[in-house]
């Protein structure tokens, strides 16, 4: 999923959801692996996803990035190294900015700085829809 879908996808979103978080990391470096393994009593093989950090083989947990704004400002500090931001809610929506950017809405202030982050991240890098 390119940047600009990714961010659409976010835009839409109404509450953390682990496939985005997969595909943030996707796009940050993270590695995923899917094997198809034998389950005793079932059929089909079952679908098993591991996930590896960026900077190596080790094995990993992709960051809740839409549920964390922990997460979300630690993705945004690897985007833009030294930034600076805000982020804003109000009832059932949330407003986030990094450096001088646009700023994002989002349903969830965690969501709001990963929409303000990957778009600071498009604008560094183009997108590649």
């Amino acid at each position: 999923m390119g940047l600009r879908s990714l961010i659409a996808h976010l835009e839409q979103a109404t509450e953390p959801a682990r496939p985005l978080e997969g595909a943030i990391g996707l796009l940050m470096g993270w590695k995923r692996k899917v094997d198809y393994v034998r389950v005793p009593g079932q059929t089909a093989p079952a679908r098993k996803v591991s996930w590896y950090v960026p900077d190596g083989d080790a094995p990993g947990r992709v960051p809740e990035f839409t549920a964390s704004i922990d997460e979300a400002w630690k993705l945004a500090k690897m985007v833009a190294p030294g930034c600076f931001g805000g982020v804003t809610w109000h009832g059932d929506h949330a407003r986030a900015q990094i450096n001088d950017g646009p700023v994002c809405l989002g349903s969830t202030p965690a969501i709001a700085i990963c929409i303000a982050a990957l778009r600071a991240k498009l604008e560094q890098e183009g997108d590649e829809d």
